[in-house]
């Protein structure tokens, strides 16, 4: 399909809908000029005129809708242009050139000629088989309209010379065929074809006359074929389907097209596959360099000895040059063919018998005599350059001889033609009523009367109606003395000569010699120059043509005289402002302004142009220096172009002096390029010194890197020292970290990831651990903690914030894998700082208490924070997030299993509370970033947002260290009672307990074993959900249960990174709660319990839908004898009394057939 224009491409949308709803109709067209409808009824279904050029451009466009009349195009054009390229590449037009229809409609007309157009005779018929197909026939038989060049496109293509023969009743050949029956009866055939309807040809009979049937649509053409005729359609016979096949030359994988100068013909080489069981021996009718098999098809003669070259003579050139050039561009070899039109040029003498002579060339007189120069019907040749489309010349040759006595009718005829050939234009005042003048001293020009015959002794030329002076162009004879502005006896004053030349230019033109033969200044643009101070100086500068005294020169504003050569207008660009035709300075303070607003109109005039206002080709960020401080680093900056260099320091103070535009070495900095937003983050203390550079931390520097790579530029010791050093920053150098006291034996990727932890901790840095759920980011955050521990004998705090459901697994995990740590657990109503300071390493609370407590925890200087699940304080217009994002803290770690990068704004809250201020602030953020990204799919932002995250970011999915996984990971999750859930367990064991107690003091009774299990059961039920020990499934909500925050925390963690569940549960009404919060929150599930009837489809669905996330089972029903392999986690709710029994209900997951790793929670 076409590209759309440029001027069409915000209409590309709306024009796309109505192409393929099908609304574009009626389409006609002749030669590269279409007419189509388009059916719109909310815009009153409007007409849509294009033509197009050579190059298949549009040239002209009309449509009648009203928002072509306010904006000059509409989504019907484009709907249109989609249309005429369906499917592509070649224009509508183009298509039909080269199909069968065409080629039988020329037939028809060759053989029917001069007849009266009617639709059967002996030799054909044309038929209709539907309502439709009648009714266009009748519309082309018998009710054709009057064509003429204001009712038809047929006209829109013609040559002056065609439409005169026209007009004279002879018209040309192609004109005939195309005003011809059939002409219109061909693109009928074709347009049904390309809309889908049957299309079919076939050749009935083994001699002549042979039988045609052709069928498009509802139309039936029979027509009755010499071997002549048939000959001439079967090159074309592959556009239309047909059982019979034709084989020839010009199918096969093209392989090369070359051109032969001296023959002037292109040849076409092809790899042409011949069957092997061909048609050789077989009996066949010869058509020419074809032979025709009945019933099979038509095999080229000259196929079976071997692929021959295609050649398109000379004769065929123009055609090939048209419609299949741009198809075979790309096996061009030694020549090419351009698109681009080239204007032709001409140079016109007299010869001795005052015949005139008119030579066309393009680049320089004679170039298209060249031997092997080539001038086709709107096509031509030269030799080095190849072929190219020319504007259509008013006659069809390379020279035009005018003879002498044809010279008046066509100076009268083609005076538009004459109109810019110097010294031959055609002039309105007539020979009689000369006119001369002079410049006074003092710069009046006078004017007087002068005889035709007196003028400067010139020779004058008599043509009858016209009269020519050499070098000055036609005048017609005439007695009358013209009525016009410029009399004999007017003076002109000095400074109102330039306005009046431009008034009466015209008129001025018919004085002899008035205007210069060749221009006197051959050029004139602007050239400007920056002073010390920043000033920019502009002044109009001028190139003299050599032959002219420059100091006889005589200026008059937008005119410039030469004495007894005439006046000459300065070619100023009239886009240039009236005011830069004189010198002006724009002063630095202004020059912000003037870069923005008038320099881009004027900068294509400039002759020369300071280096420190051209925008620099290409521009490096190179480091200089680069020097560790305590906390912070000394930089040396530069940007450095083409040109020269710039430090980054001035860039930076420009920018907080709110300058726009910078005059530099390193030529003109726009500040408000993306590349240089990093600086905007900077402070002032930022500046530092000119002895020791900027003054910048590592995370301004990888800032820096992001928007702009830095680099080191240059070769030796320093250079390449100073390489490492930079590399030492933003790549893992360090030793390994100690680890002494740490008794987990960490997998590979989890070494991986603690040295990447290591990284930031060593650069001063923070960041976000990403992985999948499973994978131990609760493991290699202890471990960074372990090993900053153990870095030196200073005693350091840290800090672990996390969900209040997973408070006691930190703990057991910090007991079990790094017991010299003393954990202080600040959590619970009587929490207290006492004693923290002096022999505690971590304090560990949740996200409630440090929202709470913040004034107080931030009054502790802590060397590492971790923030577990941190995704739970995304929320940047919470308490919560405005806490966190304030914490006193070295480093900050991020634990989270969600895939940020999915989400702009949760990315920006997040790295918010990892490295707060290293992101733009929200509302630039979203303009900057989310916007472009997320609704535009802006590629560059993307990518620039990307280099910004990813040295503070590490995910891992569990696909990609599958190896390195063991095959199941299990997880005891220890989750406190809830404050009404606390006191619902403490009452009901109060109550029972002085019952039970009572009955196993006496005696007299047997131990109650029934009532202790009871006991233990209720507690159970509480401990699981208060609703379900008061059996209250549907309001659920209304009860506190530590367990169900943690098992919605897991199960939302495993929906973000899209992992399929198995939750199992002994009790129905817990299932109960369960599916109604999935029904709620619309999460797909699937379940087993004793009383399911259809057990095989339930597992079906979790097998096969992908929107099925859940399976929810009772243990006692689903422990068995089913596969639940499309599960990756296992949650066991409830604990049973029997571990065997779990590990079965668990190895529904975990066995033959998993391909993942799985993780199994027992809450």
């Amino acid at each position: 399909m076409g590209t759309l224009p440029g001027f069409l491409t915000p209409f590309i949308a709306e024009g796309n809908s109505l192409f393929k709803r099908g609304a574009v109709t009626e389409i006609e067209f002749s030669g590269s000029t279409y007419q189509l409808h388009v059916h719109d009824p909310a815009h009153g279904s409007p007409w849509v005129f294009l033509q197009l050029d050579l190059s298949g451009r549009v040239r002209d466009h009309f449509c009648t809708c009203d928002a072509y009349d306010d904006k000059g195009a509409c989504p019907h054009l484009a709907a249109a242009h989609l249309r005429i390229y369906e499917p592509g590449p070649l224009p509508l037009h183009q298509v039909y050139e080269a199909t069968f229809w065409n080629a039988l409609g020329h037939l028809f007309f060759d053989l029917f000629e001069g007849m009266p157009a009617e639709e059967e005779n002996a030799l054909f018929s044309v038929k209709a088989a539907t309502s439709q197909a009648k009714r266009l026939l009748h519309a082309l038989f018998h009710e054709r309209p009057d064509e003429t060049e204001e009712t038809s496109l047929k006209f829109s293509n013609l040559s002056a010379e065609e439409l005169e023969l026209w007009k004279e009743g002879e018209p040309s050949r192609a004109l005939s065929y195309e005003l011809s029956v059939w002409s219109d009866l061909a693109k009928a055939c074709f347009l049904l074809q390309q809309e889908k309807a049957k299309a079919k040809i076939e050749i009935q009979g083994a001699e002549e006359p042979f039988l045609l049937k052709a069928m498009a649509g509802g139309l039936e053409i029979t027509l009755k074929l010499t071997k002549k005729d048939l000959e001439r359609l079967i090159p074309f016979w592959g556009s239309v389907p047909s059982s019979l096949k034709a084989a020839n030359s010009t199918s096969g994988e093209v392989k090369s097209v070359s051109y032969n100068p001296d023959k002037a013909e292109i040849v076409i080489k092809r790899e042409v596959e011949v069957e092997e069981n061909g048609h050789g021996n077989e009996e066949g009718i010869a058509l020419g360099k074809w032979l025709y098999l009945p019933k099979k098809g038509f095999q080229l003669l000259e196929a079976a000895e071997g692929a021959a070259p295609e050649v398109v003579p000379k004769e065929q050139l123009t055609h090939f040059l048209t419609h299949r050039a741009r198809a075979l561009q790309r096996y061009m070899r030694g020549f090419s063919v351009h698109q681009e039109v080239l204007p032709l040029q001409y140079t016109l003498h007299f010869d001795r018998g005052f015949n005139l002579h008119i030579e066309a060339y393009v680049h320089v007189p004679g170039d298209l005599k060249h031997p092997h120069a080539l001038f086709l019907g709107g096509w031509l040749y030269l030799p080095g350059e190849g072929f190219f489309p020319y504007e259509e010349p008013p006659f069809q040759a390379v020279e035009k001889i005018i003879r002498a006595d044809e010279v008046s009718h066509f100076v009268s005829k083609e005076r538009a033609f004459l109109a810019d050939k110097s010294g031959f234009v055609t002039h309105e005042v007539q020979m009689e009523t000369l006119i001369s003048y002079s410049v006074e001293v003092g710069g009046t020009l006078t004017f007087e009367s002068l005889l035709a015959n007196e003028s400067d002794g010139a020779l004058c030329y008599d043509f009858g109606a016209w009269v020519y002076i050499p070098k000055d162009g036609f005048y017609r004879k005439s007695d009358n003395f013209a009525a016009g502005q410029v009399r004999p006896g007017m003076r002109v004053k000095r400074d109102a000569v330039s306005i009046f030349i431009q008034a009466n230019e015209e008129e001025l033109r018919a004085i002899p010699h008035f205007f210069t033969d060749s221009p006197i200044v051959l050029a004139s643009g602007l050239s400007a120059l920056v002073d010390d101070k920043g000033n920019v100086h502009i002044d109009l500068h001028h190139d003299f043509a050599p032959e002219y005294d420059l100091k006889s020169l005589e200026f008059f504003d937008n005119y410039i005289y030469a004495p007894e050569k005439g006046f000459s207008k300065l070619p100023i660009d009239p886009r240039i402002p009236e005011r830069f035709h004189h010198p002006q300075t724009i002063p630095a303070e202004q020059f912000d302004q003037f870069a923005e607003y008038l320099f881009p109109q004027i900068l294509p005039y400039f002759f020369e142009l300071d280096p420190k206002l051209r925008a620099p080709k290409e521009l490096k960020l190179a480091l200089k220096r680069l020097e560790k401080n305590e906390d912070t680093l000394s930089v040396k900056v530069e940007y450095v172009s083409q040109r020269g260099s710039i430090d980054a320091r001035a860039v930076l103070e420009a920018l907080k002096n709110r300058r726009r535009f910078l005059l530099s070495d390193a030529g003109l900095l726009d500040l408000t390029e993306e590349r240089f937003q990093w600086l905007g983050y900077l402070d002032k203390k930022a500046l530092g010194s000119k002895a020791k550079g900027m003054t910048l931390t590592p995370l301004d520097l990888i800032r820096a890197d992001a928007y702009d790579a830095l680099e080191v530029i240059g070769e030796g010791k320093k250079a390449e020292e100073l390489r490492l050093t930079l590399k030492n920053l933003f790549e893992q150098h360090e030793e390994a970290p100690d680890l002494d006291g740490f008794n987990a034996d960490l997998r590979p990727y989890q070494n991986t990831g603690l040295q990447w932890l290591w990284h930031l901790y060593r650069q001063g840095l923070s960041g976000l651990l990403c992985d999948d759920m499973g994978l131990g980011k609760t493991l290699q955050a202890m471990a960074l903690l372990a090993a900053a521990s153990e870095m030196s004998a200073h005693h350091k705090h840290f800090l672990v914030i996390c969900p209040t459901s997973v408070i006691y697994h930190w703990q057991d995990k910090i007991h079990q894998f790094w017991p010299e740590c003393k954990v202080f657990t600040f959590y619970g109503s009587d929490r207290s700082l006492e004693g923290f300071r002096g022999e505690y390493d971590v304090l560990l609370t949740s996200y409630g208490v440090y929202r709470r407590e913040q004034k107080l925890l931030e009054s502790i200087d802590f060397e590492i924070a971790i923030l577990d699940e941190v995704q739970m304080a995304k929320n940047r217009r919470s308490k919560l997030h405005l806490a966190v994002k304030t914490m006193n803290a070295k480093m900050r770690l991020g634990l989270t299993g969600t895939p940020i990068e999915n989400y702009l704004s949760e990315l920006k809250a997040l790295f918010d509370l990892a490295l707060p201020g290293y992101l733009p602030t929200p509302t630039a953020f979203r303009d900057f970033f989310q916007i472009p990204i997320e609704r535009l799919g802006d590629p560059t932002r993307k990518e620039l947002l990307s280099r910004m995250i990813h040295p503070f970011v590490l995910r891992r999915k569990k696909g990609e260290v599958l190896t390195d996984l063991p095959e199941k990971i299990e997880e005891i999750s220890h989750c406190a009672l809830l404050a009404e859930q606390y006191q619902l367990y403490e009452e009901t064991l109060r109550k029972e307990r002085r019952q039970i107690l009572s009955s196993l003091e006496d005696p007299n009774e047997k131990v109650p074993y029934l009532h202790v299990f009871t006991l233990l059961m209720r507690l159970k039920q509480i401990c699981n959900h208060p609703a379900l020990y008061f059996k209250d499934p549907e309001n659920y909500q209304n009860y506190q249960s530590g367990k169900w925050e943690r098992f919605t925390e897991l199960l939302e963690e495993t929906q973000e990174v899209g992992q399929k569940v198995v939750v199992f549960s002994q009790y129905l009404l817990q299932l109960d709660i369960i599916e109604k919060y999935l029904t709620e929150r619309g999460i797909g599930f699937a379940g087993i319990r004793g009383a399911t009837v259809r057990r095989d489809e339930e597992i079906k669905r979790f097998h096969s839908d992908p929107e099925c996330k859940v399976f929810v089972a009772s243990l006692q029903a689903a422990g068995l004898g089913i596969d639940l392999t499309p599960a990756s986690v296992v949650i066991h709710y409830d604990r049973w009394w029997n571990a065997a029994r779990e590990n079965q209900a668990t190895d529904r997951v975990h066995r033959i057939g998993q391909t993942r790793g799985v993780q199994v929670f027992k809450l």
